[in-house]
């Protein structure tokens, strides 16, 4: 999972502070990324409306940072980008089973 975050926002930079103390997250470059064990781990341990708030929470998301049109071409690689994180989110959601890690 990768997430991008605005280094302005202290309250944000205190969050990714403590998650990074905990090596929760690895930060290169304004982008967070969780281990995908992680992710997993946290997954597995979320009660259903647990997971439906995540997957709702994902995809409000995915949503707002969706900025592809296509006859402009500027827009491609960051849609490109998201495609995965989108295809992830629809396999949790339609309780895909998963590949093992």
């Amino acid at each position: 999972m990768i997430l991008q975050f605005d280094l302005a926002d202290d309250s944000a930079d205190d969050v990714w502070g403590i998650l990074k103390s905990f090596s929760t997250i690895t930060v290169r470059n304004k982008v967070a990324s969780v281990h995908r064990l992680l992710q997993r781990v946290v997954q597995d341990t979320l009660a259903p409306d647990e997971t439906d708030e995540a997957i709702s929470c994902c995809l409000c998301a995915l949503s707002n940072a969706w900025r592809f049109q296509q006859w402009d071409p500027s827009t491609w690689a960051d849609a490109g980008n998201l495609v995965p994180h989108i295809m992830v989110v629809r396999c949790v959601a339609l309780r895909c089973p998963q590949k093992k890690l």
